[in-house]
């Protein structure tokens, strides 16, 4: 759960629940990307325990309406987070990499950019920086056609479900139901052939 919109009904009534218990509590930040005051008046979310998690609001400016400076920080802090140092991952974005950054709306906000950063860095293995030819948005990233080889569907595959992930081969391969192992070979196959653009 990265949310807390996220926390399933049971969920939500433990942690209302944990807070009423006596005795000292260990700080917590709650985060959310919903309407949570919808959710509470459709009784989505328990509405004690959203009164009880709101009690110093930070509100966060979506990535659409940040600064180009601003976004090319958080990006190449989310590349540097997620790098696997065995990979030969880059961590930084060259300055087409960055031109093409500000210049996309990020609808989706921080989860269309750490998946889309996560893809970038495995098309970027072994370069120097992430720059635009790694790139691809989501509303751009199809399926590959029908008439795409197998082995062009397989990679196509293999990295969506890598960028699902944030970049954690174990939870990816776990997903793909293939060893970590296998799945590093594969790419590293991928860069190998000249496909990792």
């Amino acid at each position: 759960v990265r949310h807390v919109e996220q926390l399933a009904p049971a969920a939500q009534v433990m942690l209302d629940e944990r807070t009423l218990t006596p005795g000292p509590i260990a700080p917590m930040m709650a985060t959310t990307t919903a309407d949570i005051v919808t959710r509470v008046t459709r009784r989505e979310f328990i509405e004690t325990l959203y009164y009880r998690l709101y009690a110093w609001p930070m509100l966060l400016p979506a990535l659409a309406d940040r600064s180009p400076e601003d976004l090319v920080q958080l990006a190449e802090a989310v590349l540097a987070q997620t790098a696997d140092t065995e990979a030969e991952l880059p961590v930084t974005l060259d300055p087409s990499g960055r031109e093409l950054l500000v210049r996309h709306t990020w609808p989706e906000n921080l989860r269309e950019l750490e998946a889309t950063l996560a893809l970038a860095q495995l098309r970027a293995r072994g370069a120097a920086a992430v720059g635009a030819a790694h790139l691809t948005m989501q509303a751009d990233d199809a399926a590959p056609p029908a008439t795409a080889s197998l082995d062009e569907v397989e990679r196509w595959h293999l990295l969506r479900v890598v960028a699902m992930y944030g970049g954690n081969r174990t939870h990816a391969a776990r997903s793909l139901g293939v060893s970590r192992m296998t799945l590093i070979t594969k790419l590293k196959l991928f860069a190998a052939e000249g496909t990792d653009e």
